[in-house]
């Protein structure tokens, strides 16, 4: 196991937040928060999910505990960031790894699958992506970071995942906009790049009805799937992950009830 540094170890603490530590987890779940999200998008998870499983939930800068850090706006520099945190984690290669990641989440995720493999580290037991299209797809929509505030804050009433008494307070609006617009640059200057497909399972996620990742999208991720790859679409539209949380934790459940430690 490699050894990590007291400057390591504070990067870990910023980046990913244990909601609830485990000394010796059977296996960890890394969850990766949807554009505009925290780590705190994930809070409820931890106490629904099996008992053996420590739940890591990134935390990007400019938000949440990390108020008052700079944003970043491209994809690159978080992934230089989580790559080596993930790599070097304790029992890394011993406690198998499950990656999740939401909309935004599911593209960082997949990234740091391939910056992983890039690195010759391993790469997760099972990666589960959802409610984003396949990476190869371009979006159909124009660049998000570059609309006027009421045409943004338009998108996010169609979306659904914002509330309506939040759109409506301005001193809240101007908090969340520049977030929203950073990780919303931080997709759009990210072109997808052809590579093999991963060396890993994969299970994609999707919302009936989310108007930027329809089923046949959310099915497309099996381009990238090396190993075996399965999607399942649940009634909403693009946050069903909260709308039918029990459902969704249900099958990430039984996703890491098929990891185990790998043999010595």
């Amino acid at each position: 196991m490699r050894g990590i540094s007291s400057t390591a170890s504070s990067d870990v603490n910023r980046w990913l937040w244990r909601p609830r530590p485990l000394a010796a987890p059977r296996a960890r779940l890394l969850c990766i928060p949807y554009a505009g999200g925290s780590a705190t998008s994930f809070r409820t998870w931890p106490t629904r999910l099996p008992p053996d499983v420590e739940v890591l939930c990134v935390q990007l800068p400019g938000r949440g505990m990390r108020m008052g850090e700079s944003l970043i706006r491209r994809l690159d520099e978080v992934v230089g960031v989580l790559g080596p945190l993930v790599r070097d984690l304790p029992g890394a290669g011993q406690t198998p790894l499950v990656m999740f990641g939401h909309s935004m989440g599911a593209i960082l995720s997949f990234a740091l699958c391939r910056w992983l493999r890039a690195e010759g580290a391993p790469l997760p037991a099972r990666l589960i992506v959802s409610g984003h299209r396949a990476p190869h797809i371009v979006d159909p929509e124009p660049p998000k970071h570059l609309l006027d505030d009421p045409a943004l804050i338009a998108r996010l009433r169609h979306y659904g995942g914002t509330p309506e008494e939040i759109l409506r307070e301005p001193e809240l609006v101007e908090l969340m906009l520049p977030i929203l617009r950073a990780d919303f640059e931080l997709l759009a200057t990210h072109p997808h790049v052809p590579a093999p497909p991963l060396d890993l399972p994969m299970l994609a996620l999707g919302g009936a009805d989310d108007p930027n990742a329809l089923p046949p999208a959310i099915e497309a991720w099996r381009e990238h799937a090396g190993g075996e790859f399965a999607f399942q679409i649940f009634p909403g539209s693009h946050f069903f992950l909260h709308s039918d949380e029990a459902a969704v934790l249900s099958v990430i459940s039984r996703e890491l009830s098929k990891v185990s430690v790998p043999s010595a």
